[in-house]
């Protein structure tokens, strides 16, 4: 069984590419209406949850979960059954941000893809039990620094 990596994703690129991009999801005209929220999971490798949500015209946020990582899940090729965010960048001149937190592993990644290109490519250890104690209860006075893992200025 796969560990669940939680991810954040911000999509910035011109208005015709965004809507374009919601045409290869999927999305039907009438809900990808400004502040519209829907679950797109489908459109990605061993992606379990992906939640859309369209700020602008030419904003496109998406979180949620997948398997092991952002780097397997939204990075690697998978021929023609999924959409691959580098792919998918270049076509319709996106710059794309993802951060992502896996503590089952424990890292965290960072992307940052303009255009086709891979410009910012981070991944850090985490340690499980700075967050959990040995009880594995949540330390509540850490939460800000745990956000700030997935938190896309």
């Amino acid at each position: 069984m796969a560990n669940f990596c939680d991810f954040n994703m911000r999509i910035e690129g011109s208005e015709q590419s965004i809507k374009k991009l919601l045409q290869l999801m999927q999305v039907p005209q009438s809900r990808s209406n400004t502040g519209s929220s829907l679950s797109i999971a489908s459109n990605f490798y061993r992606t379990y949850e992906a939640l859309l949500y369209l700020s602008d015209e030419t904003n496109l946020w998406i979180d949620g979960y997948c398997a092991w990582s952002v780097q397997l899940c939204f990075i690697d090729d998978h021929s023609n059954w999924a959409i691959n965010l580098v792919s998918i960048s270049k076509e319709l001149n996106l710059e794309i941000t993802i951060k992502s937190l896996e503590l089952g592993c424990g890292f965290s990644e960072y992307y940052v893809i303009k255009n086709g290109e891979v410009v910012i490519d981070t991944c850090r250890e985490i340690d499980y039990y700075y967050f959990y104690d040995e009880d594995d209860e949540f330390i509540e006075e850490r939460e800000s620094e745990y956000e700030s893992f997935l938190n896309i200025d």
